[in-house]
């Protein structure tokens, strides 16, 4: 399907073509495997279609702007929200939530779940990733810290403090200035970082293992700008050995000692700054600046310095108004680059789908998929300006496109299984009616056609043992109480000694 040009055609084609670069629908198709797999294993019915998992994650983007306070109120009676209620039932949403699977656990090598403790989610996180690397690299980009909120159990868990959500895990994204998602890394510990390196060195730190692995997909003369948690002077002779411009604040117990770091004293009134230049031919120039705000503040750089100056507004106490306060250029240019991973978490946070669930891997998975849809988005904008339909009257903002993405998806579940339906062979009729019984609200199934009651081998009586355990048989003529169900038609049918309404239903 081709890339219009034309407002309209924009609008209406673009959010589900654009998500499905990420996650194609093959991938969608092999969840509905995986989860159905779990299903079977927990010895309930495996009846989950790819056209349900498109449904599933359509339903998960429309809680995400449409938001209640409770997610089983979508489908109360009171509350009840059509848009999500008439798609899929309320018990088999979170029967697809609580199994969702993107990976066959049995045909993972025991060496691999040793090697990578993400393999739960790999396939999804592999395919994301390649979509990201096939995109556009701009000529200034930049590398942060992403926390994946999550407050159960596991061993990728990280507390961070002064961060909006603290508790989770934590990603390594690689951003432009807009906020598009360009590369990305869960952590899983500085040792597995390192052994992703293509030129890992000695010594090699957590933070600047994460700059290395994130910046070798980024072209030469790429400008690269990060915080002082990365920021080391080998660090930055390490990227200028691969011709990337890199700059970062930096902590003072980083830099060597033959370096002199002015103090606040030392630089006197406030705008002032001191750079240091090491020139030293075999490593390449590198300069650490000093510039006082409220306090001194110190960035490393192998490209920009001092000059050319500018001036900023900042606020004076002692004088109770704004005044000019002069600014360096490597200062000027950190500010204006440095937050596009922010930017992303902001627009991320917007619309977050709500996910109370004590598996981690569902949380990462409909965290990635949020990411994918504002990804999704700002490609959207960036395509509009580049055809010349960038103003705000021609482009859906994040919320209505991923409300035109979420009915998208949905769409196209449906019409997924309006075609499984039509290739359906006849015998699988009563499939066809459990399918639709588990859409609808009532827990009561239809009465199977004669052919597939007559099927013996695949009926086996189940017991029921649940608190409303006790249901009318459905044998014709029969108004007794039953606990026990087919397995196969699923309806409850007497099986006692004196009744045995089971075999007469099946005979």
């Amino acid at each position: 399907m081709g890339v219009s040009t034309g407002r309209v055609e924009l609008q209406k084609v673009l959010p589900l073509e654009m998500f499905l670069r990420y996650v194609s629908g093959d991938l969608l198709a092999v969840i509905a495997t995986c989860t159905n797999q779990r299903l079977a294993e927990q010895g309930k019915t495996p009846n989950v279609t790819p056209g349900d998992i498109f449904k599933f994650f359509g339903t998960c983007f429309y809680t995400s702007v449409i938001k209640f306070p409770w997610l089983r109120m979508y489908w109360s009676e009171k509350y009840r929200l059509p848009v999500v209620a008439d798609q899929m039932s309320r018990n088999k949403f979170f029967n697809i939530r609580a199994n969702l699977k993107v990976v066959d656990d049995n045909r993972v090598s025991e060496d691999h779940k040793q090697n990578d403790r993400l393999w739960k989610i790999r396939p999804l996180l592999d395919a994301i990733r390649q979509r990201c690397l096939q995109l556009d690299r701009p000529e200034t980009v930049a590398v942060d810290e992403q926390m994946i909120p999550f407050t159960g159990t596991t061993s990728l868990k990280h507390y961070v403090p002064n961060k909006p959500n603290p508790v989770g895990l934590k990603n390594w994204v690689l951003a432009g200035d807009n906020g598009l998602m360009l590369d990305f890394e869960i952590d899983q510990g500085k040792s597995k970082l390192i052994s992703m390196l293509t030129d890992a060195r000695p010594g090699v730190g957590l933070g600047e293992a994460v700059v290395l692995r994130l910046s070798e997909t980024l072209p030469v003369e790429s400008k690269v700008y990060f915080d002082r948690f990365f920021t080391s002077l080998p660090l930055l002779d390490a990227l200028s050995d691969r011709n990337l411009k890199a700059t970062g604040t930096i902590m003072k117990n980083r830099i060597p000692k033959p370096v002199k770091i002015p103090t606040q004293k030392d630089l006197g009134t406030r705008g002032t700054s001191q750079c240091s230049v090491r020139q030293d031919p075999a490593k390449g120039p590198l300069g650490i600046t000093t510039w006082l705000d409220n306090k001194p503040v110190i960035l490393a750089s192998n490209h920009e310095g001092i000059y050319p100056e500018d001036e900023c507004r900042r606020w004076s106490k002692r004088d109770r108004k704004f005044i000019a306060v002069s600014r360096p250029a490597v200062v000027r240019l950190y500010n204006r680059s440095m937050g596009g991973v922010d930017l992303l978490d902001r627009m991320v946070s917007y619309y977050r789908t709500s996910a109370r669930t004590k598996k981690w891997t569902v949380r990462v998975i409909l965290h990635m998929l949020d990411v994918t849809a504002t990804n999704c988005w700002i490609e959207y904008k960036n395509e509009l300006e580049r055809t010349g339909h960038g103003e705000r009257k021609d482009m859906l903002q994040m919320m209505d496109f991923k409300l035109r993405l979420a009915e998208q998806l949905i769409e196209e579940g449906s019409r997924l299984d309006r075609d499984m339906d039509r290739t359906m062979p006849e015998d699988a009729d009563n499939t066809a009616a459990l399918h639709e019984a588990d859409n609808q609200s009532c827990s009561r199934v239809p009465v199977p056609p004669v052919k597939r009651r007559h099927e013996e081998a695949r009926h086996m009586p189940e017991m029921d043992s649940g608190k409303a355990s006790y249901h009318r048989c459905r044998l014709p003529g029969c108004s007794k109480l039953a606990r026990v169900k087919c397995s196969s038609c699923r309806v409850y049918l007497c099986l006692t000694s004196d009744r045995n309404c089971f075999m007469k239903f099946h005979r």
